[in-house]
């Protein structure tokens, strides 16, 4: 039996593809396009902004101090991957000298290793860290596919028949990874650019 939670993601979920696949000649089409999207985005917005705080109330999150901790050390990590560059262009300029470079290279890099440890400790110590970090992955990938699909449509390489049957097998896909999510779809971050994995070698 389809529950409310189902057929409001299916209704807002297949809104677009429904807008987008009504004829070319239709009276205000491009109209009744543009509200289709602002509905979809707003239904996107406002339970993406109330959400996470309702399931932390409920406590069905993984505890605020591990969280914070991890986004804090991710985006540190981010901050040095992103410094590191910049201490490679300045020598490649000429502005600092090899022996500089090597130094602060040196000690970038053993800050990034420091914290990409304190991150899988935090990941050990709650598993709901990483299925988050999983799940946030594939949603991202899930939804930048759709809007390559709606680029495709817009550029005519696409028809929209069959981009209507590329949005329901993409859906699908979501829904298997966020159906049965405590934490709930909306929390994850749609168009937010993903740091790179901990792990990955600087």
């Amino acid at each position: 039996m389809a529950t409310p939670y189902v057929l409001g993601r299916f209704a807002r979920r297949t809104g677009d593809a429904l807008a987008l696949s009504l004829p070319l000649s239709f009276p205000d089409r491009e109209a009744i396009i543009n509200m289709t999207f602002g509905v979809v985005l707003f239904t996107l917005l406002v339970p993406g902004l109330t959400m996470e705080p309702l399931v932390r109330f409920l406590g069905m999150a993984p505890k605020k101090e591990k969280l914070s901790q991890y986004q804090e050390h991710k985006a540190m990590i981010m901050a040095l991957r992103s410094e590191l560059q910049m201490v490679t262009k300045l020598k490649d300029e000429g502005k600092i000298s090899a022996t500089s470079h090597d130094l602060w290279k040196e000690k970038l890099q053993m800050q990034i290793f420091d914290l990409g440890l304190k991150m899988e400790r935090l990941q050990l110590s709650d598993s709901s860290l990483n299925e988050f970090q999983d799940k946030q992955a594939k949603v991202y990938l899930l939804e930048g596919r759709k809007d390559y699909i709606s680029k495709l449509v817009k550029e005519g390489v696409l028809t929209e028949e069959s981009a209507h049957h590329l949005y329901v097998e993409v859906d699908s896909e979501l829904d298997s990874i966020t159906g049965n999510d405590h934490l709930g779809p909306e929390q994850q971050p749609v168009r937010a650019e993903l740091p790179p994995s901990s792990n990955e070698a600087p």
